[in-house]
């Protein structure tokens, strides 16, 4: 119940009927204005070491997958090393194309964790630590798909000439084996390729100025 000179939700002393008057705020006055709502953008070196961990044990374990489903070949023991019979070829094939489709996978999920995880970094920042972890991640992941194949089968070091053995297709395409061009950093390419691919396009997709980052001054709050 308001008191005789108040207006209902007003000030003691206010003649009723009259406008109350509410000034800016002592922040406001500091300020020079009406205050602005800013978002924090996060921009600390540990997000970045986070991010990019993440994406390099991301890699390794692609390799470890890789090793496991990849169907693996029969090889004969000869003096030069190892041959393998033409009707493994396709198993060869199938392996390769395996390991290339993992890790264009590889980059694009590497670039959506990026973009992200590490939002305060967004821009030239961010890409280039996804292209640094992409390319460390798909080193790891053709190393360790390669040891732990030789962890599961026998070494072909310790194999008697004209014995068979099991082993997974080389990563390395040098091209002398098949005949063809080398090509070793084919494999290579594919998860910094996808991964430049994925993040342009969350790049053309955000619409704020700053990529939405968070740094600049926001509307003014009413």
């Amino acid at each position: 119940m308001s008191r005789p000179g108040q207006v209902p939700g007003g000030y003691p002393g206010t003649p009723q009927g009259e406008p109350v008057y509410q000034g800016p705020t002592g922040a406001q006055f500091m300020l020079g204005g009406p205050a602005r709502m800013t978002r924090s953008p996060h921009r600390t070196p540990t997000t970045l070491l986070a991010t990019g961990g993440a994406i390099v044990l991301l890699g390794v374990i692609v390799g470890a997958v890789w090793a496991v489903l990849t169907p693996a070949m029969t090889a004969e023991r000869v003096a030069e090393g190892a041959t393998v019979q033409p009707q493994e070829f396709g198993n060869e094939f199938a392996g390769v194309m395996m390991f290339a489709l993992l890790m264009c996978v590889f980059g694009g999920v590497a670039a959506v964790v990026t973009w992200v995880a590490a939002r305060g970094w967004r821009g030239l920042p961010g890409y280039g630590l996804l292209l640094g972890s992409v390319v460390a991640g798909s080193a790891l992941a053709g190393v360790v798909g390669r040891w732990i194949p030789i962890s599961r089968f026998a070494d072909p070091a310790h194999v008697a000439l004209g014995q068979s053995f099991r082993l997974v297709p080389e990563l390395w395409l040098a091209g002398d084996t098949r005949g063809g061009p080398p090509g070793p950093w084919i494999l290579g390419i594919c998860a910094p390729l996808a991964a430049t691919l994925v993040y342009l396009i969350c790049v053309l997709l955000t619409r704020d100025p700053d990529l939405g980052v968070g740094d600049g001054p926001d509307d003014h709050v009413d």
